[in-house]
């Protein structure tokens, strides 16, 4: 049989993806990773293709459809009664996921072993600022969006949504205020924000006050401009159980934020500013 088409086949690199990633699931072997065709018009033949990381080569056969997924697991018993069946499973890997982080590649083979093609590539690691909670849970590492770059760890979520930021630099002179605003409409919650000196985020004395508003007040933090309908919310946070819920009807800045005062810092020194986020209808500015 003879197809011909006017159009041009879509490339399989920015296509075909690493989508989801459960390493260490509280039932053993329940592991998995899920593939991505995230074209609308072309399937690809997957068959012979390798998943280096967890000694996995996908059958002869196996086609992934326009907007389709499949799985490779640990054990397909142990993934069924877990998860049930209704995303078809490519087959059982003789590996395993690593617990402590490792590099996933998605390979299609060449002529040679020289002509393979990195078709996706993931490398990721159960420390911070990857999702903690993806640890020992039901919760997986999940790609947030399928057209900006994979291999960042701000793409990925844990599933339940929560995001991860930090920023490291030199807060030069007069820094004595950690603002949080908008960068438009809208309103985002914000969880477990940390100020501390060196560049790892979290680790050491956090030089802020009530940073994951447990006291379930906002003092010391204060709000601004058309920032000040901003609250503490109840039963929606990282950990614990409250968190900042960050509201404006426009564009935040120096006059528009919650903000908390702190003792000024050395202007040369280092400090890393970190939180956790769950977007709602807008981002952080």
């Amino acid at each position: 049989i003879n197809v011909t088409t006017p159009t041009t086949p879509d490339s399989l690199i920015g296509q075909v993806l690493i989508n989801e990633i459960l390493y260490e699931p509280p039932v053993p072997d329940a592991e998995f990773v899920e593939i991505f065709n995230r074209s609308t018009t072309t399937g690809f033949d997957l068959s012979g293709w390798r998943l280096n990381g967890v000694d996995f080569t996908f059958p002869s056969g196996t086609l992934i459809e326009p907007g389709a997924c499949l799985v490779v697991v640990k054990d397909r018993g142990v993934f069924t009664t877990v998860y049930g069946i209704s995303t078809r499973v490519a087959g059982e890997f003789a590996g395993q996921l690593d617990n402590g982080g490792e590099t996933l590649s998605l390979i299609q083979p060449g002529a040679t072993p020289a002509q393979d093609t990195v078709i996706a590539r993931v490398t990721y690691d159960d420390d911070l600022p990857w999702p903690l909670t993806a640890k020992g849970t039901s919760l997986s590492l999940q790609l947030i969006d399928a057209r900006q770059d994979s291999s960042r760890v701000a793409n990925w979520t844990d599933g339940n949504g929560w995001r991860f930021f930090r920023q490291t630099g030199t807060p030069g002179a007069n820094a004595t205020n950690l603002l949080l605003y908008l960068s438009g409409a809208g309103d985002v919650y914000v969880d477990d924000v940390a100020l501390v000196e060196g560049t790892q985020p979290g680790v050491g004395v956090n030089l802020l006050t009530n940073p994951n508003f447990e006291t379930g007040g906002l003092t010391p933090w204060r709000t601004t401009g058309n920032h000040s309908n901003s609250v503490v919310a109840s039963g929606v946070a990282y950990s614990g159980t409250h968190s900042l819920h960050l509201v404006s009807p426009a564009v935040g800045g120096p006059s528009a934020s919650v903000s908390q005062a702190f003792t000024m810092l050395n202007s040369n020194g280092t400090y890393t500013a970190s939180f956790r986020y769950l977007p709602s209808t807008n981002g952080i500015g």
